[in-house]
């Protein structure tokens, strides 16, 4: 059985559907017995939905051009 800090770290997992079928179920037990684990979890799936509505925006082409040069410029520095 998991505890609360492994649930809480392997809670993108679950939801990625990157885990086995015994994570899984270890996963879904300690969420039926673990208020705030189960918590948690609701609360992660409404911020996805939520970043999910976000309107799209792309920055503006200046702001693009001088993030590419400050990063070319630090790059040079770093040699």
């Amino acid at each position: 059985m998991l505890n609360c800090k492994k649930h809480i770290e392997n809670s993108s997992d679950y939801l990625e559907g990157e885990m086995n079928a015994w994570q899984r179920f270890n996963f879904k037990m300690h969420t039926l017995i673990c208020v705030r684990c189960k918590r948690y979890l609701k609360q992660l799936q409404q911020t996805i939905a939520m970043i999910g509505l976000a309107p799209k925006q792309q920055p503006p082409a200046e702001l693009t051009q001088a993030l590419e040069k400050e990063y070319a410029e630090a790059m040079k520095s770093s040699d």
